[in-house]
């Protein structure tokens, strides 16, 4: 093997991993050598080594295309392998990019809502607490409202007492009020008859004297 590895170093054609070295003969010229040594009638003593080594050399010239021919296939599939690994890479990275995007969109978005469910949220506490305080208010007001009917109702009640007192101290005035008045008219009458009675018994004196 390492000798066909030499051989095939220092060919025309050399080795698909290693080049030629040395180019001494060319192809062309060995085969016009191998023709005019098949042409002629007295061949040399070495020619059908010459002949054999030729053979053996095109065998190998011809291994050696093959394994080129397969080595460029192999490199044309390798070549088509990696641009078909490069696009999909290229296709992933702009998947990717796109879902990065997405990804950042979406998250800007929830910010959005999130500052808007925050401002929200912040209105409807300034909402509560004024409704919160208006509720105070209210109940302070009704508590007052209801302190103050109580007063009225307290006052009024003392008022209708005062009333009903004094309604029964007129009443009583009443009375002591017609009492005196029936006195005094009685007190008047005996006192007119007891004035016509003197008036009467000086009037019969008179004239008993003047008889």
């Amino acid at each position: 093997m390492e000798s066909v590895d030499i051989e095939s170093k220092n060919s025309y054609v050399g080795s698909f991993i290693q080049p030629p070295h040395k180019i001494s003969i060319p192809f062309a010229d060995l085969q016009s050598k191998k023709t005019m040594a098949v042409a002629t009638d007295t061949p040399a003593p070495n020619s059908q080594a010459l002949v054999s080594a030729l053979k053996s050399l095109q065998e190998k010239i011809h291994r050696l295309e093959l394994e080129r021919s397969q080595a460029e296939d192999d490199l044309n599939c390798l070549s088509r392998e990696a641009a078909h690994y490069k696009k999909s890479l290229q296709h992933e990275s702009s998947e990717t990019d796109i879902a990065h995007q997405k990804l950042m969109q979406e998250r800007k978005d929830v910010s959005v809502q999130l500052n808007v469910a925050q401002s929200r949220c912040s209105l409807l506490e300034k909402q509560l607490d004024y409704m919160r305080k208006m509720m105070i208010s209210a109940e302070l007001e009704k508590k007052l409202v209801l302190e103050q009917q109580a007063q009225l109702q307290k006052e009024k009640d003392q008022n209708q007492v005062a009333i009903c007192t004094k309604l029964d101290k007129l009443e009583i005035l009443e009375k002591e009020c017609w009492r005196l008045t029936g006195t005094q008219k009685a007190a008047e009458v005996s006192k007119s008859e007891s004035v016509i009675s003197r008036l009467s018994s000086s009037t019969i004196l008179r004239s008993q004297n003047v008889a």
